[in-house]
């Protein structure tokens, strides 16, 4: 299983998500705000972390439960397929038991490439979440921890592994692949509501020649927009 995709929202919208590049699988738009998890150390460091109060005012100017204002609750709507068929889904989001103030830097990887990461102060939320729909295919929850550095947009990864639902990640592509999985995410915002999409992704690997070294090659595929 892999870990939820990372990210971070600071600054003026001008951060990466998990200090990982956007297109690698698993990893959302990066002018989102997220949750941290197991990718983040080889380029944004934790250097500080505070826990707050739920009604603590942060460094940053707002609590925790301001945070969670922009999140917290149940929502219901239409989920498009790729194909055009429809579907009702329901999410709800719970707060958890912890909210922290953290600080990051960006870690020099040696590769001399000038890339800002927009590694800087959050403030992270534990929630839960549930995500259904309908029909049946989507059915599952998850623990996770979100960090924004602000309470008017926000967004989210988290993978669609180990599923309780039916979806099958690969009838939405056309092409074979040795593995497949699926992002499933979601964008809050203020003024419109919350938005997102699901992507599926296949990965293909081939051995090498003689000695030669194997491939691997991974493809993105469109699954489902909310």
């Amino acid at each position: 299983m892999r870990a939820i995709a990372p990210l971070l929202i600071v600054g003026s919208l001008l951060v990466a998500t998990a200090c990982t590049p956007v297109d690698e699988p698993g990893v959302a738009d990066p002018n989102l705000g997220g949750q941290f998890g197991e990718e983040t150390g080889d380029k944004c460091e934790l250097i500080d972390e505070v826990e707050l109060g739920w009604d603590e005012e942060s460094p940053l100017g707002f609590t925790p439960n301001d945070l969670a204002d922009l999140l917290v609750g149940d929502t219901v709507g239409v989920l498009t397929w790729v194909d055009g068929s429809t579907t009702g889904y329901a999410a709800s989001l719970a707060e958890g038991a912890s909210a922290f103030y953290r600080s990051y830097e960006q870690v020099d990887d040696g590769s001399g490439a000038e890339i800002d990461y927009g590694c800087g102060e959050v403030v992270a939320i534990e929630l839960s979440m549930q995500f259904s729909s309908d029909e049946g295919a989507l059915d599952e929850s998850w623990d996770l921890t979100l960090e924004s550095g602000y309470t008017d947009v926000a967004g989210l990864t988290v993978e669609l592994d180990d599923m309780t639902g039916s979806l099958d990640i690969a009838s939405f592509s056309s092409e074979t692949f040795d593995e497949t999985w699926a992002d499933l995410t979601i964008t809050f915002d203020d003024e419109e509501g919350p938005s997102g999409e699901i992507v599926g992704y296949g990965e293909s690997r081939s051995s090498g020649s003689g000695s030669g070294e194997g491939t691997v090659t991974v493809s993105r595929f469109d699954i489902a927009t909310f």
